[in-house]
């Protein structure tokens, strides 16, 4: 029970990188305040020193299209049709 397989290593090599970002963002605050003293223009932290960390991943989406929302409805009537035996549409009426 004490040793590790090799998958159960990837996630810690893959995040050994946020090890020591505490570290790093209180240097890179220490290094933007002493530059912001000395310079007539603001000085972004980002822009003096950029870290792997600071790229913004691009959101998915999760929304369903009504596209989705068709085929989903298509599905289901199929189901209920094929265990139930009839037609579950209400536009027969």
């Amino acid at each position: 029970m004490d040793k590790m397989e090799l998958w159960e290593t990837y996630p810690l090599i893959d995040n050994l990188c946020y090890t020591d970002a505490s570290n790093w963002e209180q240097t890179r605050l220490l290094m933007t305040m002493l530059g912001n003293m000395f310079s007539k223009t603001k000085v972004k932290a980002s822009d003096l020193l950029p870290l792997p960390w600071d790229k913004k991943t691009e959101q998915k989406t999760t929304g369903i299209t009504t596209e989705e929302i068709q085929q989903l409805k298509q599905k289901a009537e199929k189901i209920k049709q094929k265990n139930y035996g009839y037609n579950t549409n209400k536009t027969d009426e």
